[in-house]
């Protein structure tokens, strides 16, 4: 049974690892701060401005593959570009950086998605430079999170639950999927079913 999740904004406010400690905004304070996101129009969600929509467009269609998205990347990553590198599993893709394991996306279209919105807010974002990487990482999969249409193909996209399995059993996680080709730009951790 799938759980109905059609909310982003429950998402955003739960990614914030270190937003337990007060001085550190939440993903949400930081985007709509940054005029990144806003709340719809009937208050209950929160969706990317259309200037920010326009500019993580712009910059998704200047990358013209993965390879080119990594060349894009490695500069403000801060480290030597041949040391990063990226192995593919399904739809999955791995990131790897002197052989250590530094982030498993859901799909190519995620990691696309990730360098545009990256170059995006390294524009727009007072003091991004000075994030710590795993911040701007949060912050980065927030504005992924309010994307609306593929980054693989330019269809549009769902937010919804599915039900996975792995080696260790069934459960529902929340979903950004693209209607057309399918690719995952957002998976959550396991949900638990509302009482």
């Amino acid at each position: 049974m799938a759980i109905g999740c059609t909310n982003r904004r429950r998402w955003t406010s739960e990614m914030a690892s270190d937003a337990s400690n007060e001085e550190v905004e939440s993903v949400e304070e930081v985007l709509l701060d940054q005029g990144v996101l806003q709340e719809t129009p009937d208050g209950t969600d929160f969706e990317l401005t259309d200037r920010a929509d326009a500019a993580v467009r712009g910059e998704l269609d200047a990358i013209d593959d993965l390879d080119d998205a990594l060349d894009r990347a490695r500069p403000w990553l801060g480290v030597d570009p041949d040391l990063i590198r990226f192995e593919r599993d399904g739809d999955a893709v791995t990131l790897y950086f002197k052989e250590r394991n530094i982030g498993a996306y859901p799909s190519e279209a995620a990691i696309l998605a990730d360098v545009a919105i990256a170059a995006v807010l390294l524009d727009w974002v007072d003091g991004w430079e000075e994030f710590e990487t795993r911040r701007r990482g949060e912050i980065v999969s927030g504005v992924r999170l309010f994307l609306d249409v593929c980054p693989a193909c330019d269809e549009a996209v769902t937010f919804d639950s599915k039900t996975v399995e792995s080696c260790c059993g069934t459960y529902d996680v929340a979903a950004l999927v693209c209607r057309n080709c399918g690719a995952r730009l957002y998976e959550s951790g396991p949900i638990e079913a509302s009482e």
